[in-house]
C-alpha cells in the first residue's frame, strides 16, 4: 500500500510549493493536490524533483461537467490540457467528477436531465477519452462524492453506481476512486463497497467522518478497513486527503498512529 498526503489543507500556514518539502520532511514520498490549473508547474515540478516526491494524482477536470453531453468536446479538450500536464509532472493520474465544483458548490443537471441520461452521458465522455487516456499512459478516476452539503447538485454519489459506469466503460485506464468519507456519509458499507470493485478500484481518498478530520477524530474504523484491504491484496494508493482538527502535529500522530496498526 502506497501513503500519500493531501496538501491542499494540510500544513495551512505554508505557502503551497513549501509543502512538498514538508511532506517529505513528514515522512511522505508520494503527494496529491487538487487543481493544476493557475499554479506554477514548474515551480512544483521542481520541488518534486529537489525533494525526491512524486505526485500521485491531481485533478484533470474543471468547468465542464461529466453529466453534460452539451459539453462534452470541451471536457474532452480539457482532458488533454491535463494528461499533458500530468506528463509533465511525472504524474500518472487524473482524478475527475460527475459535475464541475466551484468555491460556492457544484453544477446541478437534475433538473435538465434524468438519473439515467446522465449515466449515458458519464459512459459516453469516458469512453471517448479512454483512448487518450491508454496513448499516454495516464489513468483517469472518477470519484464519487457527497451532495449533502455544498455539494448539493453532485449526481455520482454511490460507488455502486460508479463502478457500473466504469465496467461499461472497460478500460485498464478509467477507474474508481474510493472516497470513504463521502461513501460514510451517502451509504457506508464500506468494506462490501470497495471488496467487490478491487479490480476497478486501487485509490482510495482517507478522512474520518462526519467531520473530514484525520482518523480517530470520528466512526471510521480506519484500522479495520485498511487490514481488510491488505489482506484481500490491494496494493494501491491510499491518500490522507482530510481537513486538520487541531494541529498540523496532531495530524501527523493520528495518521501515525493509524499506520502502525496496518504497516
Amino acid at each position: 500500500m502506497k501513503y500519500c498526503l493531501n496538501i491542499e489543507e494540510l500544513f495551512p500556514d505554508m505557502d503551497f510549493y513549501d509543502k512538498f518539502q514538508a511532506a517529505k520532511e513528514a515522512g511522505y514520498d508520494y503527494v496529491e493536490f487538487w487543481a493544476w490549473y493557475g499554479r506554477d508547474l514548474e515551480k512544483i515540478k521542481a520541488q518534486c524533483d529537489k525533494y525526491g516526491v512524486t505526485i500521485t494524482g491531481f485533478k484533470g477536470d474543471w468547468d465542464w461537467s461529466l453529466c453534460d453531453n452539451k459539453t462534452a468536446e470541451e471536457f474532452i479538450e480539457w482532458t488533454k490540457k491535463s494528461i499533458e500536464t500530468a506528463k509533465f509532472l511525472v504524474c500518472d493520474s487524473l482524478i475527475v467528477h460527475s459535475n464541475s465544483i466551484f468555491d460556492e458548490g457544484s453544477s446541478n443537471f437534475n433538473d435538465v436531465y434524468s438519473p439515467q441520461r446522465q449515466v449515458a452521458n458519464i459512459t459516453s465522455t469516458l469512453m471517448r477519452v479512454a483512448p487518450l487516456l491508454e496513448e499516454n499512459g495516464v489513468k483517469m478516476y472518477v470519484e464519487p462524492l457527497n451532495n449533502l452539503d455544498h455539494l448539493a447538485g453532485m449526481f455520482l454519489v454511490n460507488a455502486r453506481v460508479t463502478a457500473d459506469i466504469i465496467r461499461a466503460v472497460d478500460s485498464p485506464n478509467v477507474k474508481m476512486l474510493c472516497d470513504l468519507f463521502h461513501m460514510q456519509i451517502m451509504h457506508g458499507d464500506l468494506t462490501n463497497s470497495m471488496l467487490e470493485n478491487l479490480d476497478i478500484m486501487d485509490y482510495i481518498h482517507i478522512a474520518d467522518a462526519p467531520d473530514r478530520g484525520q482518523p480517530g477524530t470520528g466512526e471510521i474504523n480506519y484500522a479495520f478497513l485498511l487490514n481488510t484491504l491488505k489482506k484481500n491484496g490491494f496494493e494501491g494508493t491510499a491518500c490522507f486527503e482530510l481537513t486538520p482538527q487541531g494541529s498540523t502535529e496532531d495530524v501527523l500522530k493520528a495518521i501515525a498512529e493509524l499506520r502502525k496498526q496496518v504497516d
